[in-house]
């Protein structure tokens, strides 16, 4: 049975409204498709500044690296590592939202560190993608010259140079013995005599090897220092310096300059082992008290859990500031289990906001080092400031 024209004309219509209507409606779903967050991002304007020449008796040279918030969720710095202790970084300890702008500030000590030096900052934060940068700064210095004319300069006379500004550990891990050579050259026109090295002048857990008992003119010695990571204390950064003396008359006292970055050793787990390991969680690692009244002690809790499959010990709490600690607690969480940290705020002399850091470290190979913040504003009516956190 043919159909007539017209029922012909009213079923393609019929058909070309229900495609209509199915295009309409996949382009009204995937319109109301939820923008997926991919969370906080972080965009310095440069990652790398050259000082240039520097003057020695100039102390410190300061410059600051400016980033900005180019995600779309609020930007946490956790921490800042120099990879010597002749670079001093301060940062952002606020978060930063969305848009917003912050900085890492490096200040880098030119005294008794002559000669070209290129040094690196770690910038730790809570981007997913990249949690780590980078920033390098590097430069020459030079010492001033005589403002008199014909006067001896260090440079005429020569003078002890090491050939380095610091011997430097890192890491130096928790586990084992680390050695480093360093090269000192007389280069006066002297013989130098030096008095033998004291071991009651530098901490037990480092030995230093080799040291010479005399130098001649243009003469050098290579030093052997050894530090012991499982003596030494604490994690993070740490350093001491060696006094050396002689019968030199341009430099008769000097020091040689150690630092180090005690890090815990993980050995390389496979995916299987890492899931059995302990897992650190703390659901909000900031507390805001808000506006308060400088003088008054302030208590807050942080509720630590071990997500993981063993023990999570607490090896070390290493607040930014002695004005904020905390009450006894055990140093082991079971799996599953939740360990409530009590933190004291001490605000005796607190002026304006003040954000306070609390490094925690622990055993989870996966984050061994976790930061706490506390948060308060105060009225500026105290002259004396805290020597620590100001």
């Amino acid at each position: 049975m043919n159909k007539s024209p017209n029922t012909l004309f009213k079923n393609s219509l019929f058909i070309l409204f229900t495609l209509s209507s199915i295009a309409l409606a996949a382009q009204t779903k995937k319109n109301n498709i939820p923008k997926i967050k991919l969370g906080a991002d972080i965009s310095f304007d440069t990652k790398k500044h050259n000082y240039g020449e520097l003057d020695e008796t100039m102390n410190f040279a300061s410059y600051r690296f400016s980033f900005t918030n180019t995600g779309d969720a609020p930007l946490f710095i956790n921490k800042v590592e120099s990879s010597c202790g002749c670079t001093s970084p301060s940062w952002t300890l606020d978060s930063i939202p969305p848009g917003g702008k912050g900085y890492v500030e490096t200040r880098y000590e030119t005294s008794n560190h002559l000669g070209q030096f290129h040094k690196t900052v770690t910038v730790y934060t809570n981007v997913p993608k990249t949690p780590f940068v980078y920033l390098d700064i590097e430069g020459n210095v030079i010492r001033p010259k005589s403002t008199f004319i014909g006067a001896p300069t260090p440079q005429s006379i020569g003078s002890l140079v090491f050939e380095k500004g610091a011997v430097i550990f890192e890491p130096l891990y928790d586990n084992s013995l680390d050695s480093q050579y360093i090269k000192l050259t007389n280069t006066t026109l002297y013989t130098t005599n030096f008095t033998p090295i004291n071991p009651d002048d530098f901490p037990s857990y480092c030995k230093i090897l080799d040291f010479p008992s005399s130098l001649e003119p243009n003469e050098f010695a290579k030093i052997k220092v050894i530090i012991d990571g499982k003596k030494a204390p604490g994690y993070g950064f740490g350093a001491f310096q060696v006094p050396i003396f002689s019968d030199n008359v341009v430099l008769p006292a000097m020091a040689l300059s150690i630092t180090y970055k005690r890090s815990q050793y993980f050995p390389k787990y496979s995916a299987k082992e890492l899931a059995k390991q302990p897992k650190i969680e703390i659901a909000k690692p900031m507390h805001d008290f808000g506006p308060q009244t400088s003088g008054d002690f302030l208590f807050c809790n942080f509720d630590i859990k071990n997500n993981g499959k063993k023990d999570l010990v607490i090896k070390q709490i290493m607040p930014d500031c002695p004005c904020l600690r905390f009450k006894d607690h055990k140093k082991t969480i079971a799996p599953g289990e939740t360990l409530t940290l009590e933190a004291i705020f001490d605000t005796v002399t607190k002026n304006g906001a003040k954000t306070i850091g609390c490094e925690i470290v622990t055993n989870d190979p996966i984050n061994p080092s976790k930061y706490i913040y506390v948060k308060a504003q105060f009225q500026e009516k105290f002259s004396l400031k805290c020597p620590t956190c100001d």
